[in-house]
């Protein structure tokens, strides 16, 4: 998700609110129904920047999904922040797809 995009309603920081509700107006802002390319995405980034802590999401064939678990867990987090790293990334290109040709298949998921 552009950052720019949340900042067009909240320019100054997210209001206080229940994090999930957020998280899904956040979501159907970024995929407004005027938007003509077709693409719907950013529920990860939507989900990663409202709700707080460690977050698990659950889909089963929507954008959405069907549930989420988020943990705040001291040594769970204090492990994944000694163990793991942040790689920084350009933006996407414009009409980049992430998953166009690619062979996905449900086999292949699970």
């Amino acid at each position: 998700m552009r950052e720019a995009e949340f900042q067009k309603i909240w320019p100054v920081k997210l209001p206080k609110m229940d994090p999930e509700m957020l998280a899904r107006l956040v979501f159907c802002f970024e995929n407004n129904p005027e938007r003509h390319d077709g693409i719907i995405s950013g529920a990860q980034d939507s989900i990663g920047i409202c709700i707080p802590g460690l977050v698990r999401h659950y889909y089963d064939n929507t954008f959405w999904p069907e549930k989420i678990e988020s943990t705040q867990d001291e040594m769970t987090l204090r492990f994944l922040e000694d163990h793991l790293v942040m790689i920084p990334m350009e933006p996407r290109r414009p009409g980049c797809s992430v998953v166009e040709g690619k062979d996905i298949t449900p086999e292949k998921v699970k």
